[in-house]
């Protein structure tokens, strides 16, 4: 190996330890790479994607938990939409939904509650709270009309939901 190899190797080597992973700045749902709806992280620019959630009933409403570790997100489970977590790879099942199914809404600040609409009948369905600490679930409302996309209000002291 000449001299002019070496050195390449060298510049290619320092290169390759100097690059940066890159930054994740999003979560989308997208089409993009042709296998139906899937959730990416990707930067702002669009230039880097990485798979999040593939191959699952078309996946939507993605919302990180305040800490970063959980990714929730509602897709089709067992033919109704249900309440998925991805943790550190791993997919869970968290809450139950009514008999029609649950999405999701949204965590508290400190990252101990999600609030998320269970639907009982068509037109039909309630606001809950799932305690990640106990995996206690306590209903908030008691409504006949339908309920859905909760999220704490930034204080953490309320609620804010849809009621149709």
């Amino acid at each position: 190996m000449n001299r002019t190899s070496v050195a390449a190797l060298v510049l290619l080597f320092l290169a390759a330890c100097g690059t940066e992973p890159p930054t994740y700045e999003l979560v989308v749902a997208t089409d993009r790479f042709g296998d139906g709806i899937e959730l990416y992280a990707t930067d702002l620019d669009t230039t880097y994607w990485e798979p999040l959630v593939t191959g699952e009933g078309t996946p939507y409403g993605p919302e990180w938990s305040p800490d970063g570790r959980i990714l929730s997100y509602t897709a089709q489970g067992d033919s109704v939409r249900t309440v998925f977590f991805l943790e550190d790879g791993q997919t869970r099942q968290p809450v139950q939904g009514g008999a029609m199914g649950a999405a999701g809404g949204g965590f508290s600040a400190d990252g101990r509650y999600f609030l998320y609409s269970s639907r009982d009948g068509f037109s039909a369905g309630n606001i809950l709270r799932h305690d990640l600490e106990s995996g206690e679930t306590e209903q908030l409302t008691q409504f006949s009309d339908y309920n859905a996309t909760p999220i704490f209000t930034l204080d953490g002291s309320a609620m804010i939901h849809c009621r149709q």
